[in-house]
C-alpha cells in the first residue's frame, strides 16, 4: 500500500501507522507490502539497549534509535534495500537481489562498523555510547508480517544460543535456515 498525504499537507494515520516517529522508518505495519517474493533479509537487535536507558536516560536512548535509524536507512539504500523498524530496538533489513551469502557479508559490516561509532552521531546533544548490534540472516518471505513476534522470539533465541556458545555476549552474526 502506498501511503497518502493528508487533505491539510501533514500525513495520513495509515502512513503513520506505518512510519515510527522516532527513526522516520517504515515499521512492520507496512512491511507486507514489501514482500511481494521472498527477500534475502537481516534482522537487527541491539545489544543490552535497557542499559544505554538507565544510565543516560532515554533521552539519549531516543536518539540512539533516531541516529541508527538514519545510518541504518542510508547504508540499507546504499545496496539498494530497505530498513524497517519493527519493535523497540529491533530492525529488519530487506535486501532484495541479494543472496544470503551477500547479506551476511552486509550484516557483518554493519555489526563491525556499528560498534566503533559514538552513539548518537555527531551532531546531536547528549553524551556519546557505544553501542554493538547482533544479527540473524534470513529468507524473509510474504508470511513474515504474520508471524513476526514469533520469528523475532525464534532469531531472539538463536542469539542467545550463539551467544552461550560463543562466549560473546554482542556482535553476533548468525544465519537462519
Amino acid at each position: 500500500m502506498v501511503a497518502t498525504e493528508g487533505g491539510d499537507g501533514g500525513f495520513s494515520v495509515r502512513e503513520v501507522s506505518r512510519v515510527d516517529a522516532l527513526t522516520g522508518l517504515p515499521t512492520f505495519a507496512g512491511l507486507h507490502s514489501f514482500l511481494s517474493e521472498p527477500a534475502a533479509a537481516v534482522f537487527l537487535d541491539i545489544d543490552g539497549f535497557r542499559l544505554v536507558n538507565h544510565h543516560f536516560g532515554f533521552r539519549a536512548g531516543d536518539e540512539v534509535l533516531a541516529g541508527l535509524g538514519a545510518w541504518l536507512k542510508e547504508e540499507t539504500e546504499a545496496v539498494h534495500g530497505l530498513a524497517f523498524r519493527v519493535a523497540g530496538d529491533e530492525f529488519i533489513l530487506l535486501l532484495p537481489g541479494q543472496t544470503l551469502s551477500d547479506a551476511a557479508a552486509i550484516a557483518n559490516r554493519l555489526v563491525s562498523t556499528c560498534a566503533t561509532m559514538p552513539w548518537p552521531p555527531a551532531g546531536s546533544e547528549g553524551s556519546r555510547v557505544g553501542i554493538t548490534l547482533s544479527a540473524v540472516v534470513f529468507v524473509a518471505d510474504q508470511d513474515l508480517p504474520g508471524k513476526l513476534r514469533g520469528t523475532l522470539d525464534s532469531f531472539a533465541e538463536k542469539l542467545y544460543q550463539c551467544e552461550v556458545a560463543s562466549g560473546r555476549a554482542h556482535g553476533n552474526v548468525v544465519t537462519a535456515g
